[in-house]
């Protein structure tokens, strides 16, 4: 019986102390709780600046620890914060614990936080075309520039009509208004078919008409269109005498002053009379391209080259003289050309 009851109060003993422990147990469970926080911060170029804001999100959440202890005022904390930190190219999770020890015990709290990095782009592709451009270049001969000094040179198809505003009648020339003759100088106007010009060589005859004083001295300077090419006669002449000329005791000469230009003279001891006879003439080729259409100027201009001036008198140069003369620089020459029709 004695033995009976002393096992009796040693069991009671052992239920008392199973019973305290799991209480102490269960209130130590509850005191110790494991509080996991994911934070998931969206792609920053910046990885810094996104561990400021998952720090400032942590710091803003309601803790139920820092509830309780601001209930107690005379509670204190300590803070222990241990983690780890695992990176790759991907992400940057780093995990820390904290441990909140106040009044009513020790809290742990771990907190996880995830920090996506972005995945750097590889650079992009750049792909640079060139495109080779040849410039195409065509050579083209210029044509030459227009010299004033031989209107007959435009190339533009058309007929010079003569100008007479280079003749200068000095203060002692008499003038021509008393002149009652109508003499003529004229270059042939010709007409040729294109088979037929083309290649040619076309002779072109300056003639005087209406001769009323003879005279014994005379000077011209001849143009025309370059695209004509003079011919030289046998003697080397660029122009010809007429047989106004060669039939009668003159003298004459011919040169080429310039392409486009030349210049013929004869001269007598005596008065000789020209009219209706040729003076000169002057072989032309017709270029190889002549086509229908084309017209080839050629006529006279008054020139003074500082030698002597051009000219048509008789030995005496009286009034007579110098009327007919004036007359024909004014108002008595008349151009011609090479048609192609």
């Amino acid at each position: 019986m004695r033995k009976l009851l002393i096992l009796s109060i040693a069991l009671s003993v052992f239920l008392c102390a199973c019973g305290s422990t799991d209480s102490s147990n269960a209130d130590s469970s509850k005191q110790e709780g494991t509080t996991t926080t994911v934070y998931s911060t969206p792609e920053n170029d910046d990885p810094s600046s996104s561990d400021s804001e998952s720090s400032q999100q942590d710091s803003s959440e309601p803790d139920s620890s820092s509830s309780e202890k601001g209930s107690d005022p005379s509670s204190s904390e300590t803070k222990t914060t241990t983690g780890s930190k695992d990176s790759s190219h991907a992400a940057d999770t780093s995990t820390r614990t904290e441990l909140v020890t106040g009044s009513i015990g020790t809290t742990k709290k771990t907190v996880t936080n995830i920090i996506t990095i972005p995945t750097k782009q590889s650079p992009r592709s750049t792909t640079t075309t060139t495109t080779a451009t040849t410039k195409k270049t065509t050579t083209t001969t210029a044509a030459k520039p227009y010299d004033p000094s031989n209107p007959f040179n435009k190339q533009d198809n058309k007929e010079v009509p003569y100008d007479p505003s280079p003749w200068k009648q000095s203060k002692n020339w008499t003038d021509p208004k008393g002149y009652n003759g109508g003499i003529m100088l004229y270059t042939d106007k010709i007409g040729l078919q294109p088979e037929y010009a083309r290649g040619k060589v076309q002779r072109v005859y300056i003639s005087v008409t209406n001769e009323d004083v003879p005279v014994n001295m005379m000077k011209f300077h001849i143009f025309y269109d370059t695209r004509l090419t003079v011919k030289k006669n046998s003697k080397g002449e660029a122009v010809a005498p007429g047989k106004g000329i060669s039939e009668n005791p003159f003298t004459s000469g011919s040169a080429i002053v310039k392409e486009g230009e030349l210049a013929f003279y004869a001269y007598s001891n005596k008065d000789i009379s020209v009219d209706k006879r040729c003076i000169f003439t002057i072989d032309f080729i017709v270029p190889e391209n002549a086509k229908s259409g084309d017209l080839y100027p050629i006529g006279l201009s008054y020139v003074d080259d500082g030698i002597a001036a051009d000219c048509f008198i008789n030995l005496k140069k009286d009034d007579a003289g110098r009327k007919q003369m004036a007359y024909l620089f004014q108002k008595g020459i008349y151009n011609g050309y090479i048609k192609i029709l």
